[in-house]
């Protein structure tokens, strides 16, 4: 029985994330991103190869259509993610959210 639930429990979180599209670019940013940026605000290490979430949401020069862009076609170093037009733009939107001036 407690299995159960904890399934139910992880199901109704993954379906919530998935009606959130900050929330569902966060968890694509930590499963995709993560291993050479900095994603997230909690997250704490990362190689120093690629700026961080933050510093990209926080420069007035990246718009969000060039942001958009830079996911759909990385340039190398950067690996092709291979997402959807919607993982993109959840992506985008969370890096956005990370802006703080």
């Amino acid at each position: 029985m407690t299995r159960l639930a904890l399934l139910f429990a992880l199901a109704s979180t993954v379906a919530a994330a998935q009606d959130d599209p900050l929330e569902m670019g966060r968890s694509i940013a930590e499963q995709w991103c993560a291993a050479c940026h900095i994603a997230t605000p909690d997250q704490t290490t990362a190689p120093d190869v690629a700026p961080s979430f933050m510093a990209i949401a926080n420069d007035r020069q990246i718009t969000a259509e060039a942001l958009r862009g830079w996911i759909a076609s990385p340039h190398p170093p950067m690996p092709d993610p291979g997402l959807s037009r919607t993982q993109i733009a959840d992506v985008a939107r969370w890096i956005e959210s990370l802006r703080t001036d």
